[in-house]
């Protein structure tokens, strides 16, 4: 996990000094990987020699797997497979790959620079350049797009691990909680983006990883809160709605680390002017990735968040806020009854279906079923995890 969060983070710091000089091209990143694979084999050769990494054999030991466990990880197994031979054999084809993530690729190798250039699609030069990053790397070291698709496909990976971590340490549990993993792995629409070249799934993984590091480990040191900003901004830089999500965790962070200075500390006040001097410093941090990014769009567009192309309801309220969460709800339930109810909810509203205001294209309550249960990243539904999710709501505030 820090190993992929401090590669991610190089990768990306490097995109943009070499662009400053137009020297974004295969010799320059060639030249860069070669020093750095060298010197890791270097370091690693002198941590045996001076055996602080000692290789034991005789004591590696496969798990031993109870026999639900072990058709559990068979099915993980082969999902993992199966998707891993998709990403790395089928090259990118989905329309928001065809659109901007590739061509702009295409655009920073052709120019050898992140830099702005002409386009009529503007997701391509104002949404955040995150993924687009490690892809291109990965393809100017290659020469071809075989592993953009792997960039995703490592994001699912690490979703799996980091959320059974992350469960088996809040549950308090003496055994290995990768099995509960299974719940995240079969999502549908992250099994069916784990073999693209979209962002979501590398978005939701930095944040997995931002939350692990609040509640697994000790953050008492500089080390801890280097590593929750690095992920942080890591998830910024990719897409800016891990803003809307880390605030939370943000949030839940702060709210530690203030019980945990207020119990070694006694002054109140000084206590409070600490936490807001660290919590500006970590906000300057979080951002720091992205801040090549923003100066750019702010150069062109109103501001420095770029042009939303149309995808951003323009009209919030508690009113939109409902009726766009029943038409989500209507991704993984699309039956007659709920279509139903969104229709009439709309009809005593002075939104009309097709209202643009609440949609971006076609309105989920105007399609049917079988194109919302149809096999796409933007249709497909996750009935199970929701009434999972709706049950532990249940659990959590019955009185027992």
């Amino acid at each position: 996990m820090k190993s992929l969060i401090l590669n991610a983070s190089f990768m990306i710091v490097q995109s943009e000094l070499l662009s400053i000089g137009q020297n974004l091209n295969r010799a320059s990143v060639l030249w860069i990987w070669s020093i750095i694979c060298i010197v890791n084999i270097g370091m690693i050769l002198i941590l045996v020699y001076q055996e602080r990494i000692v290789w034991r054999g005789n004591n590696v030991r496969l798990p031993s797997f109870r026999r639900f466990q072990g058709g559990i990880a068979i099915a993980l197994s082969l999902l993992l497979i199966l998707t891993f031979g998709t990403a790395f054999i089928a090259p990118p084809n989905n329309w928001d790959s065809m659109t901007y993530h590739m061509p702009r690729v295409m655009h920073w190798i052709q120019n050898q620079s992140v830099h702005m250039y002409p386009t009529a699609n503007l997701r391509q030069i104002s949404f955040s350049p995150g993924g687009g990053y490690l892809i291109t790397q990965l393809q100017l070291l290659s020469g071809s797009d075989r592993w953009a698709n792997c960039v995703q496909w490592i994001a699912y990976l690490g979703c799996i691990l980091s959320t059974g971590m992350t469960t088996r340490y809040l549950l308090r549990l003496t055994w290995e909680a990768w099995p509960l993993s299974i719940v995240s792995a079969t999502i549908p629409m992250a099994i069916m983006q784990s073999a693209t070249t979209q962002t979501d799934l590398l978005t939701a993984f930095w944040l997995s990883c931002f939350a692990y590091f609040i509640f697994c480990q000790k953050n008492n040191h500089l080390a801890g809160w280097g590593w929750m900003i690095c992920a942080l901004a890591l998830a910024i830089v990719t897409k800016p709605t891990a803003i809307i999500f880390g605030f939370p965790l943000g949030v839940v962070l702060f709210a530690q680390y203030f019980q945990q200075e207020l119990k070694r500390q006694a002054h109140g006040f000084k206590v409070c002017v600490q936490v807001i001097l660290r919590g500006m410093w970590f906000t300057i941090g979080a951002f720091s990735l992205s801040l090549g990014s923003y100066w750019r769009n702010a150069q062109i567009f109103p501001n420095f968040l770029g042009t939303d192309t149309g995808t951003r309801v323009t009209d919030p309220s508690i009113v939109t806020l409902g009726l766009n969460s029943l038409q989500n709800l209507y991704l993984s339930f699309p039956v007659p009854p709920l279509k139903t109810l969104i229709l009439q909810l709309y009809s005593w509203t002075e939104f009309e279906v097709s209202s643009q205001v609440l949609n971006f294209g076609e309105p989920l309550s105007e399609q049917s079923s079988f194109k919302i249960l149809a096999r796409h990243e933007d249709f497909v539904g996750a009935p199970i995890q929701l009434l999972l999710f709706g049950l532990r709501v249940i659990i959590l505030y019955t009185p027992i």
